[in-house]
């Protein structure tokens, strides 16, 4: 289930909202650290791969 992330003062004018805390464990951390460091791997693949596409077809 998704969390919506408001501005504090979106929190004033909701009735009987309570501001939950972020809870996270280690393994979620490591987790989550190796999907970004993966998909930055593959975005720098993307532009390599649109880099040379580019290279070859405007030659």
């Amino acid at each position: 289930m998704a969390k919506l992330t408001l501005p504090e003062s979106a929190y004033k004018e909701i009735p009987n909202v309570k501001k939950c805390e972020k809870m996270t464990s280690p393994e979620y951390d490591s987790l989550a650290e190796e999907a970004t460091k993966r998909i930055r791997k593959h975005r720098l693949e993307q532009a390599r791969a649109y880099v040379e596409a580019e290279r070859y077809f405007c030659d």
